[in-house]
């Protein structure tokens, strides 16, 4: 099967949109997924200080 130079480039330019378009989902999903984690390692930090918060008030509660 043989095909025409025009049949040709129309084919590389729509495996060219396919990678492009599975590349550029893949980086889209791949930068919420690290937003999603940012998120959740930030709530964790938060509650860590307001942990060593309370123990500091805690603390300061027992020595007066």
């Amino acid at each position: 099967m043989e095909f025409s130079v025009t049949n040709r480039v129309y084919i590389g330019f729509g495996i060219l949109f396919l990678l492009s378009a599975t590349i550029g989902m893949t980086s889209y999903y791949t930068i919420k997924k690290q937003e999603i984690i940012s998120r959740s390692l930030n709530h964790t930090y938060q509650v860590m200080n307001a942990a060593d918060d309370i123990q500091s008030l805690l603390t300061d509660m027992e020595s007066s």
